[in-house]
């Protein structure tokens, strides 16, 4: 049986995602993560390539977690 490979994800990413939630806005979540927004949008891109999902819904006034992130978040 074959195992498909399993995603890396790391700590600083999934801490990433929860501050993106959490401010409802990638460059609030920048700012209190002492982290320039392109990198962070960088990181939540890479985190949801890992995993093959999206998991934001991304808007003109901020960010939302949609169904598969909130399972992620709550997780």
């Amino acid at each position: 049986m074959l195992s498909s490979p399993r995603p890396r994800i790391d700590l600083l990413q999934l801490h990433y995602f929860v501050a993106v939630v959490d401010a409802g806005s990638i460059t609030k979540a920048s700012r209190l993560c002492h982290i320039a927004q392109p990198a962070l949008s960088k990181r939540i891109a890479s985190l949801e390539e890992e995993l093959g999902v999206q998991l934001l819904h991304r808007g003109a006034f901020g960010v939302q977690a949609n169904d598969e992130g909130m399972v992620l978040y709550r997780a």
